[in-house]
């Protein structure tokens, strides 16, 4: 039997961010399981030769219904739209994986800033040139956030070639400015008893106080993983560490 993993990469990033993570989980599933499993990536509206689709709810489950039912995984901003496809889409989810993940911003004021700053990087992202862009682009994967962990030229070049104008697109629209906060609606989980695996990085502490509140609203059937000596990308900083976990997550 084969069995389908839909990958959701975060914000400007595109499906050859995923590879290092890939790489380390096909051994470990492979030679645990009886079963197939058709790893697939793709690029989110907004994002790399997706930069011209439209960044919304009804694109990005046209792209992924093709490929249900299937589990889902997704990462920081990829994460959350995961979790909005799961609870569309729910009849079809087999398990769910959030790293790194917001469900959004509940409070008004900081939800407000937040907005304002998206619109503004939005617009800021909207003038660049090419040259303009690469040096964000740069600038945006060494923050403090992702500690000291640099993506491979791969993963950085695929990243170059995205659309400055889709990136602005979906930062309006799936950004947590403008993203409609999901928590409530997380409770749907555990009362079908999806099985939900949330990853953090130790390091990470707002992300990481984030989990553990996700973990509360998903109930009994989620479980917790915090990766030691992690950032905010602890499936490309540790992958072999959460590459063992997903295994063991998705075959028991």
């Amino acid at each position: 039997m084969s069995e389908n993993i839909i990958f959701f990469h975060g914000f400007t990033q595109t499906k050859a961010s995923f590879k290092p993570f890939v790489e380390s989980l096909i051994p470990k599933i492979n030679q645990n399981s009886k079963d197939d499993f058709n790893l697939i990536t793709f690029d989110l509206p907004g994002h790399g030769n997706a930069g011209e689709v439209e960044s919304n709810f009804n694109e990005l489950n046209n792209i992924i219904e093709t490929h249900l039912p299937a589990h889902f995984l997704g990462y920081s901003l990829g994460a959350r739209l995961a979790a909005k496809c799961a609870i569309d889409l729910l009849p079809y989810v087999k398990t769910l994986t959030l790293i790194s993940c917001n469900p959004g911003i509940t409070d008004t004021l900081e939800k407000a800033e937040r907005a304002r700053q998206d619109f503004a990087l939005a617009d800021k992202l909207s003038e660049m040139n090419g040259v303009e862009f690469k040096t964000f682009i740069d600038e945006w994967v060494r923050q403090p956030l992702f500690g000291n962990h640099i993506p491979n030229q791969d993963d950085l070049n695929a990243r170059y070639l995205s659309n400055p104008k889709g990136l602005a697109g979906s930062l309006i629209n799936f950004g947590q400015g403008n993203f409609v906060p999901i928590w409530e609606q997380m409770n749907i989980f555990s009362k079908v008893s999806l099985k939900v695996l949330i990853v953090a990085g130790s390091n990470d502490l707002k992300y990481r106080n984030i989990a553990y509140e996700i973990a509360k609203t998903t109930g009994d059937t989620s479980m917790l993983e915090l990766v030691e000596d992690a950032f905010h990308s602890p499936h490309l900083e540790r992958s072999d560490t959460v590459a063992e976990l997903y295994a063991n997550f998705l075959l028991n």
